[in-house]
């Protein structure tokens, strides 16, 4: 394949890619704020606690057989495809017997209900297993559009069973409905689109290669579970069911708004950059391109929620989740720095330094396990929430200091004029909201985020306008190429 045409089929799956998830993030906040109002923080609280012990007993899962499919272009490398499959199907039937197990040893800590609902989706989190395996078939293609298509269908009949629940009264079954239901659409939607069908064949050499491939990278998603799983775990431990629901919600609500941005690259840079691993100025080039626009992106986001996220969430969601939004509020710098910090983590390991990924993980959740227990027993969530930032800080540091020494990144010409841009239309809405003080909330919510939106735009035409037509042109060119 070449350069152009990686280029263009890059571009292109990034397309279908943003479309499936700008509509996905439209549909998960209108989802998640019906069924906000039709249940309550508890119900949220108690979901939260048992997909947290699912993340624990699913941690194998992260040996990643899939991302072996994506990364793996040695032509040496006979059968990956099928051996992958295979060694996926066999680690989930392990996995779903594991969780029943560990179901049932729980119940007298966590309840019954608890033991339920880990039975039930620890067989449903083995069968995403295959629905990965399925999807990475195409991602290796780059070939991104039934991907998209089928994570819009499964995102949209989701919701719908679990308001449908909610209405019924199911409480917390509503919210496993709609586990269950996006699980089930996504298997079958996958399946019939990849055209795979399993060829009952191992290879023992792959079979070699993969799992050399894939203990290196569960190392290093063992750090990304802790990081992602053990807030849940220590506020729903020391806390009430009810914190762990406000903590959860927030935590949700941040990742809609990470999705705006993360899922138009975070499947098609991984296979982009391994396509081009073994090239040093190509790696460099796609790296800065997808930075220029995320950083651009992601200062505009830590804007918005650090200034209105609070505000955003009471009135949408209602009084009741006051806790959410102020929690919201608290992670904008976490909502804005992780699309920045997966794309370089998805660099790195897609370019083959997977133990510099670990190694920072490693250090990263040294700091942030002893932080989040003490904060969570002697402030609650809100104290949580700066750790996690913090300790996020320190890995995407690491991780953006690393590939400095890589590739020379041009840092200043990524995110110079956008910090700036952010840092004065963050000034001018904090002077316009003590101008508007005696306004609707509404309106002049509404007001000061059309007035910031319209201002960090202009500041970035007037102060990079060479800059952003010459990005603009180059990706205009490159989709009109042909394969």
């Amino acid at each position: 394949m070449t350069m152009q045409t990686v280029g263009s089929r890059a571009l292109k799956s990034a397309g279908w890619t943003a479309g499936a998830g700008w509509l996905s993030t439209a549909v998960s906040f209108a989802g998640n704020v019906a069924l906000a109002r039709l249940l309550v923080p508890a119900d949220f609280g108690t979901l939260a606690v048992s997909l947290t012990i699912l993340t624990f007993i699913f941690v194998p899962g992260s040996l990643s057989f899939n991302l072996a499919i994506i990364q793996c272009r040695d032509e040496a490398v006979a059968d990956v495809e099928d051996t992958a499959f295979g060694l996926s199907l066999l680690l989930g039937g392990a996995l779903a017997v594991a969780g029943l197990a560990v179901a049932w040893l729980l119940e007298p800590i966590y309840g019954p209900e608890v033991r339920q609902i880990v039975s039930i989706l620890s067989l449903f989190r083995s069968a995403n297993l295959l629905a990965y395996c399925y999807s990475a078939t195409l991602e290796r293609k780059l070939d991104y559009r039934p991907v998209a298509v089928t994570s819009i269908l499964s995102l949209v009949g989701s919701y719908a069973v679990g308001i449908g629940l909610a209405l019924a009264g199911l409480g917390v079954w509503a919210l496993v409905g709609r586990e269950m239901a996006v699980t089930a659409v996504s298997l079958v939607g996958l399946r019939i689109s990849s055209g795979y069908r399993w060829r009952l064949h191992f290879n023992l050499d792959t079979m070699r290669w993969i799992w050399t491939f894939g203990w290196r990278m569960m190392l290093a998603r063992v750090g990304e579970i802790l990081f992602g799983s053990f807030d849940n775990f220590a506020i729903g431990t020391l806390n009430s069911r009810a914190a762990l629901g406000y903590y959860s919600q927030a935590y949700t609500l941040a990742m809609v708004g990470h999705r705006f941005t993360q899922t138009v690259i975070q499947s098609v840079t991984f296979s982009t950059y391994a396509a081009v691993q073994n090239n040093p100025r190509l790696l460099k080039q796609g790296y800065e391109a997808v930075n220029f626009w995320l950083f651009r992106a992601s200062v505009l986001l830590f804007v918005g929620t650090a200034a209105w996220g609070s505000s955003v969430v009471v009135l949408v969601y209602g009084d009741r989740w006051r806790n959410a939004g102020l929690l919201f509020q608290a992670m904008a710098f976490f909502l804005a720095a992780l699309p920045l910090h997966e794309n370089a983590k998805s660099l790195l390991i897609a370019s083959g330094h997977v133990e510099s990924v670990m190694r920072i993980r490693l250090v990263q959740v040294a700091c942030f396990l002893p932080l989040v227990w003490w904060q969570a027993a002697a402030n609650g969530p809100f104290g949580v929430v700066w750790v996690v930032n913090g300790c996020l800080a320190l890995s995407l540091g690491l991780m953006l200091w690393k590939i400095h020494h890589l590739l020379r990144v041009d840092w200043q010409r990524l995110a110079g004029w956008p910090v700036v841009a952010g840092a004065v239309s963050a000034l001018g809405a904090l002077v316009l909201e003590m101008a508007l003080g005696s306004l609707a909330p509404i309106l002049r919510l509404g007001i000061e985020v059309v007035v910031a939106i319209v201002l960090y735009v202009g500041l970035l035409l007037v102060l990079e306008r060479k800059t952003l037509f010459s990005e603009i042109d180059q990706v205009w060119s490159r989709l009109a190429e042909r394969k």
